[in-house]
């Protein structure tokens, strides 16, 4: 998971507020779907 983070984490940090919430809404959703799908 750590491998799959931290590439979305520099790229939050090089496209700016914009990006985070995209990544954020991404990050919550699949997390979201983890849980369902157990």
């Amino acid at each position: 998971m750590a491998r799959w983070v931290m590439p979305r984490v520099l790229h939050v940090v090089l496209t700016g507020p914009g990006g985070l919430a995209t990544v954020g809404v991404a990050a919550g959703y699949m997390l979201a779907w983890r849980m369902v799908a157990r």
